[in-house]
């Protein structure tokens, strides 16, 4: 098993964000993380990824509990733009080359080129959606198991989001795995393999997405819907 969560607690003084989360993943998976904003699933990637100590519970990856030798397992897609302003693409291109060893460094200059992102150009000058564009080649070109996007389409338009999410699609492969926290969810669900929404902290529902729309008739987002309105 890739990733097994067990009876994860996290708590922020006394604000309770993840109240009892179970689950787990196999590779070669691409999950839909959903829930409005404030559910926790933010939270529950940084839980994963190992930059948030949960308050009780465990998180295991490859079998082994998280810590930092589990994160070069991990690839992290954060919802917060990461680099340094003044950084030029290729200084980015340079930091990832030397801090990740999985790195790809052809594969990143490939898929910058194919989304017509120059090397020269300053983050600074970067619109918010192509920093997304460029923040998403720059995971895609880690040889990791676990990938975690949060997030990952809000800034961008519809067209570039279809290119990114081909992008996903032809990086998928048997011994990877997406988990794709989005409030896009009619562009991407058209992804997801199983689906699992979050409300208040909570596991409300989970499923693999194909028997949620068998058993509901409705589309992933029109499910959602009602969930999130009770």
């Amino acid at each position: 098993m890739l990733l097994e969560v067990k009876n994860l607690f996290k708590r922020y003084g006394k604000k309770e964000v993840l109240k009892d989360i179970s689950f787990s993943v196999d590779k070669g998976k691409i999950i839909g993380l959903i829930g409005e904003n404030g559910s926790g699933k933010t939270t529950l990637l940084k839980v994963i990824a190992g930059f948030s100590r949960p308050t009780s519970g465990k998180v295991f990856i490859n079998g082994k509990e998280v810590n930092v030798e589990t994160r070069k397992y991990i690839a992290l897609l954060p919802d917060t733009i990461i680099f340094p302003r003044w950084m030029k693409v290729k200084d980015a291109l340079c930091f990832y080359s030397e801090f990740f060893d999985d790195f790809i460094l052809e594969k990143a200059n490939s898929i910058l080129d194919s989304l017509n992102i120059s090397k020269n150009m300053k983050i600074h000058d970067l619109s918010r959606g192509t920093i997304e564009k460029f923040s998403l080649a720059l995971l895609l070109s880690r040889d990791a198991n676990l990938y975690l996007l949060d997030e990952p389409l809000a800034y961008v338009d519809p067209l570039s989001r279809e290119t990114l999410v081909d992008l996903i699609l032809k990086n998928m492969s048997n011994d990877r795995t997406f988990i794709i926290s989005t409030n896009i969810i009619s562009e991407v669900e058209h992804l997801f393999d199983e689906i699992i929404i979050l409300k208040e902290g909570k596991i409300v529902y989970m499923d693999l997405a194909e028997n949620l729309r068998e058993k509901s008739g409705l589309s992933v987002n029109q499910f959602f819907k009602g969930v999130d309105q009770k």
